[in-house]
């Protein structure tokens, strides 16, 4: 009896080797438990939500955009992506802090550590990247990644898989990841709800789906930044200003323009989404933002930029010449703050401004009615307040949190006082200047009574004044543009300031 016994254990140990080997697997409540089996867990879109491949490229392009470069030609002549993500490396230290992981994945490994069981990060990325994410997380036994001569990906990570441990389950989410399916003890298949299964997971008896949500940041549609678009406005603020709206053909080239300047305005946002993604997660109202949630993947947001860009220069085709030059002024400085500028004190809120004011530049060259030196001086000084007035809110909401500078720009505590001082000089100058303009020969061949103007510079006072306020008390969070329209003041004043004009011109 005892020899028919082994025997029949004997048949039964092979047929299920046989079985493993060929990938068709019994289902899960059918499988024998196996001892030791260890969990071995893949990084991108599987653990992480993100490909940190595309995290590393944009921090490395911010670091180093000449050697970031040189490496991407390299992959074209070599087309060895294990140099080009070792390269990569060399120019960054990767940062992991608030990438978007996966809670269920992480409870499968906190499970797998609680039955005793040994648990792998297993990725095709970079060693430095899988060791930067191993010590972030601290869940790991073993780190398996690629080096500069081995693509850790599909038969190579198989191998590499089967190798090391006598058994061991495998979470992935890619098709590349069939061979590592087919030599796992236990397969399973990363699918966020909403969408199908890869294709490979079909081929594969006995799979287990594991059914985890989608991002919780913002979707596609607000990778746009569309309630950004009001600040576009500014392109009708020449033609109000001249008294020419009753001018059908004025208005619709405005309105041109500030499609123009919305599309470019999303395009750069775009861009800026994807270089500020490590700063942006670590933020506790930007990261939910579409890039640092990792709801919209860096190339489809990079896509997006180029396509949004080149529908910018559409309705310019229809306007003035002078316009075009103005759009792609808008491109240049846009570009260079996001790049670089930001990044500098002083020039991170000049050019701001810079921006804004061009915004009102754009409309006087759409309409052909160009802007006065009153209006430019105005918009420079105004919005060069509106720029310290949210480098100023920043480091105090990063102060509460314990932070004493603000990531990704130059500003640290002790600017708060300096700024504040700038940004009220500011503030009064430009209600100085609407002031003064009342007495001015231009503002009484507009108006019938301009004296009235000094009510809308009182009224403007009054809400910088209070906007001030509620950013030392840290209640200004994010642009303050934005805020602002949030606020019942901000539109007490405004239509005090609009009733001070009315009366100026008919009286």
């Amino acid at each position: 009896m005892e020899s028919i016994f082994w025997f029949a254990k004997a048949r039964l140990d092979v047929s299920l080797a046989l079985w493993y080997g060929t990938g068709c697997m019994p289902p899960e409540e059918n499988r024998p438990a196996v001892v030791n089996c260890a969990l071995c867990v893949d990084l991108d879109g599987t653990l992480c939500r993100t490909n940190t491949l595309w995290d590393l490229a944009t921090q490395a392009f911010r670091r180093g955009p000449e050697a970031a470069v040189c490496a991407v030609l390299r992959l074209a002549v070599h087309r060895r992506p294990e140099r080009i993500k070792a390269d990569l490396a060399d120019i960054v230290d990767f940062e992991p802090g608030g990438l978007p992981w996966r809670p269920e994945i992480l409870d499968e490994i906190r499970k797998a550590r609680g039955e005793g069981r040994k648990v792998a990060l297993a990725t095709a990325s970079t060693s430095r990247v899988a060791e930067a994410v191993a010590a972030e997380l601290g869940l790991f036994d073993a780190v398996f990644a690629s080096t500069r001569v081995t693509n850790l990906k599909g038969k190579a990570k198989a191998d590499a898989l089967a190798g090391a441990f006598e058994a061991f389950e495998y979470i992935g989410n890619s098709p590349a990841d069939l061979p590592v399916w087919q030599a796992a003890t236990r397969a399973v298949c990363v699918v966020v709800m909403g969408k199908p299964a890869p294709p490979a997971s079909t081929r594969i008896g006995g799979m287990r789906e594991l059914r985890v949500g989608g991002p919780a940041g913002a979707g596609a549609w607000h990778l746009l930044r569309p309630h950004q678009w009001v600040k576009n406005l500014l392109v009708f603020v020449p033609v109000l200003t001249s008294h020419r709206w009753s001018c059908l053909s004025d208005v619709t080239a405005a309105a041109a323009a500030f499609v123009s300047l919305s599309l470019a305005a999303s395009a750069v946002y775009c861009i800026n989404d994807i270089l500020d993604a490590p700063e942006d997660r670590r933020h506790p109202e930007k990261r939910h933002r579409p890039v640092a949630s990792g709801a919209v993947p860096i190339p489809v947001a990079l896509v997006a930029a180029t396509a949004l860009a080149g529908a910018a220069f559409a309705p310019a085709c229809f306007l003035p010449p002078a316009f075009t030059l103005v759009l792609a002024a808008y491109f240049l400085f846009a570009g260079a703050y996001v790049l670089h500028l930001k990044r500098l004190e002083n020039w991170d809120y000049s050019t701001l401004g810079l921006l804004y004011m061009l915004r009102v530049v754009a409309g006087g060259a759409a309409s052909g009615i160009g802007c006065s030196l009153w209006l430019l001086g105005f918009a420079g000084v105004f919005f060069a307040n509106l720029a310290i007035l949210k480098r100023y809110a920043e480091i105090i909401l990063w102060r509460r949190h314990g932070i004493l500078g603000v990531p990704g720009r130059a500003y640290v505590a002790r600017h708060v006082r300096p700024l504040h001082r700038i940004g009220r000089v500011l503030s009064l100058a430009s209600g100085v200047l609407v002031a003064v303009y009342a007495f001015s020969p231009q503002a009484g061949s507009l108006y019938a009574s301009p004296l009235w103007l000094l009510g809308s510079a009182a009224a403007l006072l009054v809400w910088e004044r209070k906007i001030w306020f509620r950013a030392a008390r840290g209640k200004i969070l994010g642009d303050p543009v934005l805020c602002a329209l949030r606020l019942p003041c901000s539109y007490l004043c405004a239509g005090a300031a609009a009733l001070c004009v009315v009366i100026a011109m008919l009286w």
